[in-house]
């Protein structure tokens, strides 16, 4: 069971569909955002509880086994990489069936080509993409991946996964849902 995390802050990096060229190597392709909350102490608080969650996360290995948990940087302010890989291997899941894409993801079909015998699309590797609205009874509706822009405030929905790394493991924050707060 994955444990997840609501993490509200200022969207400063991202690399997110639709996907309108011909990627290099699809093991690597990825839906990507960065995510600051620049001096906001309520940023510290989430920062800490991240590296909580590396601690308890760490205890399922042999001490030494899991490398440390570091955060990155925006313009010397403390920021988070969070991603989703489009594709997972085969022969690491129990399911063999792949899933489409979303049409906003890949208008293209250029994603859905490169599913193959080694590599698949599943429910794992989809990202939900939605706004808040003030219409209705509903409180967010699903979203265009391209309306997001820098700056914008937006709430990511964070899975934690080990992940291995030269005989070692390291503690990756996976991209689940993106929420568009505030655009002005």
């Amino acid at each position: 069971q994955e444990v997840n995390m609501r993490i509200v802050g200022v969207l400063c990096g991202k690399d997110l569909p639709p996907h309108l060229r011909q990627p290099y190597k699809k093991q690597y392709l990825q839906q990507y955002v960065q995510l600051t909350g620049f001096s906001c102490l309520s940023w510290k608080d989430v920062i800490s509880g991240l590296n909580i969650i590396h601690q308890h996360m760490s205890r399922m290995f042999k001490d030494g086994v899991m490398h440390d948990w570091l955060a990155s940087e925006f313009q010397e302010h403390v920021a988070l990489d969070i991603s989703s890989q489009y594709f997972t291997q085969k022969k690491s899941v129990n399911s063999s069936s792949s899933i489409p894409f979303n049409a906003q993801v890949d208008p293209k079909g250029i994603l859905t080509k490169l599913i193959d015998d080694g590599w698949i699309h599943t429910a794992d590797n989809t990202v939900g993409y939605y706004q808040t609205t003030e219409t209705g009874n509903e409180k967010c509706i699903k979203a265009n991946p391209a309306m997001f822009r820098i700056g914008d405030i937006v709430e990511a929905d964070v899975g934690f996964i080990a992940i291995p790394q030269d005989g070692h493991y390291r503690m990756g924050l996976v991209l689940r849902e993106l929420t568009l707060v505030n655009s002005s």
